[in-house]
């Protein structure tokens, strides 16, 4: 009795390319300008098929204080609403050997209303006429269809 040993190599050749699977060009995030450096806007997530060495990186920050670290796009430095309202990302998935997926996103800042509360005293005679104008020195920003509140004690 003859035996033929037959040996077989099965290569896996796949078509599937690492993609970022919870970002595209209409995710939008919205961020508050007074949130601190190293704040998480989106951890980036992905497929990765091939279970290659994949890097992510940040192709264009939009003028902003943005970077990648540890798959996170977090803020590098503080937002400032007056000075920019939104910054378009792009952001690229990459091997060893080229670019497999690249997104842009938008970023949006969030107002942050400044104000600064007057906590003074205001000296008044006690016999003064009705309508005497009682001095009241406050600073608000941006308060468009909103309403201040204070109180006299």
């Amino acid at each position: 009795m003859e035996v033929l040993i037959v040996v077989l190599t099965l290569i896996a050749l796949s078509n599937a390319q690492a993609k970022f699977s919870n970002v595209n060009a209409s995710s939008v995030f919205y961020v508050k300008e007074d949130e601190p450096v190293g704040f998480v806007i989106v951890q980036l997530e992905y497929t990765n098929p091939d279970n290659k060495s994949l890097t992510l990186k940040l192709e264009n920050n939009g003028g902003g204080p943005f970077v990648i670290s540890s798959n996170n796009l977090q803020l590098s430095g503080l937002l400032d609403y007056e000075a920019s309202k939104t910054y378009k990302l792009s952001i690229s998935l990459k091997d060893d050997a080229s670019i497999k997926d690249l997104v842009t996103l938008n970023v949006n800042v969030l107002n942050f209303v400044d104000i600064t509360v007057y906590n003074g005293n205001a000296t008044l005679n006690e016999e003064s006429p009705v309508g005497t104008i009682v001095p009241f020195n406050y600073t608000l920003e941006n308060m468009t269809n909103r309403t201040a509140v204070y109180t006299l004690v």
